[in-house]
């Protein structure tokens, strides 16, 4: 997905993602969180919309305790709830962060960290008000620059509603709250896609009857392990179908099927996969290997120990990856390499490739999204799959399994 660039201050990014994931936000102005309540009422004010079509309620209560009992009473009446603080004002919040957390409701206090004013008002920024509500059983979640806030903020929506649990958002008061720098913004299509795959398979354990570690025992002891297997084999091939459909009915020239994840995700298990369903499409699939593109042995990049850095994007050659997808892409002939990790370096064997009109290519890698990868190709003809196996199953209703 590209993401447009936008200068903006870290409270900025922090309110223009809690705004798409919001219905109400209860605000109070401290200092250095104020910008994003500010804010939140602004685009309120301007009628914007949030990912639900909706215009966020905004509600300014008396203080920051009044603010943190209309996000409880928000968050019990079912409606997602967000507000802004800092300091002090997070303190007075911390009864209601009890009872917000006791009762496993997902809302996100985002703060700007400041010092808490002992003898004397003090605005330096540390994290002492954060740290204070370590025991409340609320998450937490760190950012350390503007990009991070845009990025980050995401996750604790998200994994506030998907965990029953309510997430602390914070990041420096002063140092990122107010630092102006240039970021990759979030557009509200992308975070809907966001909420649309955690709401798809928490729907999905639902339907299954198993949302905890109970109803999965519940299942074992009656022998039906099997049947859930294969349930679970349906449900990952229809994705894989919808892929295909969406590739085959795309009004792009799509010839490069890029799929990433962690390890041990499946990327390898999904591009076979898909190939299959490409094929059963008309289309005529060729695979790339990111692995036959690692430098020679004595070009290798070295981490921090001088042990060669296997896991960075720089330790592929991505001058001849993107030379090679250029040539296939243009309708020439190209030797692929085929790298020997025995001799550590690579080699060709009469390799050739050459693309026709219904030709895709598939590379599968850690790295396979990663724009530096493929930095010279067109991004319309690129198909981007991500991986990453997510749980819906928790040991209870308090205690949470973590993808």
């Amino acid at each position: 997905m590209s993401r447009k660039k936008l200068t903006m201050d870290g409270n900025t990014a922090a309110a223009h993602v809690s705004y798409a994931y919001s219905d109400v936000a209860a605000i109070y102005p401290i200092t250095p969180s104020s910008p994003m309540a500010e804010a939140t009422d602004e685009w309120a004010t301007a009628d914007r919309k949030n990912i639900f079509g909706q215009t966020v309620k905004v509600t300014e209560l008396e203080s920051e305790a009044g603010a943190a009992g209309a996000v409880h009473g928000s968050l019990a009446a079912g409606a997602l709830t967000t507000t802004y603080t800092a300091s002090q004002g997070l303190l007075l919040m911390i009864p209601n962060l009890y009872k917000v957390a006791g009762e496993s409701l997902p809302g996100v206090f985002n703060v700007a960290a400041r010092a808490i004013a002992s003898h004397a008002l003090n605005i330096f920024g540390d994290h002492s008000d954060v740290y204070a509500c370590r025991q409340t059983g609320c998450a937490m979640l760190a950012s350390s620059s503007v990009q991070e806030v845009m990025d980050i903020t995401p996750v604790a929506h998200l994994a506030a509603i998907k965990g029953k649990v309510p997430f602390i958002n914070f990041f420096d008061g002063f140092r990122t709250s107010h630092e102006v720098q240039k970021v990759e913004v979030w557009d509200y299509e992308d975070l809907k896609d966001m909420a649309n795959k955690f709401s798809d398979y928490i729907s999905w354990g639902k339907s299954l009857g198993i949302e905890n570690a109970a109803d999965l025992n519940k299942v074992i002891s009656q022998a039906k392990t099997r049947e859930l297997v294969n349930l679970a084999e349906a449900h990952y091939n229809s994705q894989l179908s919808k892929i295909a459909d969406e590739i085959y009915n795309s009004e792009k020239d799509i010839k490069l099927v890029l799929i990433a994840g962690p390890s041990s995700s499946g990327k390898t298990t999904t591009s076979k996969k898909l190939d299959i369903y490409l094929r059963s499409r008309g289309f005529h699939t060729h695979p790339i290997a990111l692995d036959d593109y690692y430098l020679d042995i004595n070009d290798r990049v070295l981490d921090e120990n001088g042990k060669p850095d296997f896991e960075s994007v720089n330790a592929l050659d991505i001058k001849l990856f993107n030379e090679n997808l250029n040539d296939l892409l243009a309708g020439k002939k190209v030797n692929l390499p085929k790298y020997n990790f025995i001799l550590g370096k690579r080699e060709y064997n009469d390799n050739y490739l050459e693309l026709g009109e219904k030709d895709i290519i598939i590379v599968e890698g850690l790295h396979a999204l990663n724009d530096e990868l493929t930095k010279t190709i067109d991004k319309s003809q690129k198909y981007k799959i991500y991986i990453s196996p997510l749980t819906q199953i928790n040991i209870d209703k308090h205690t949470h399994v973590h993808t």
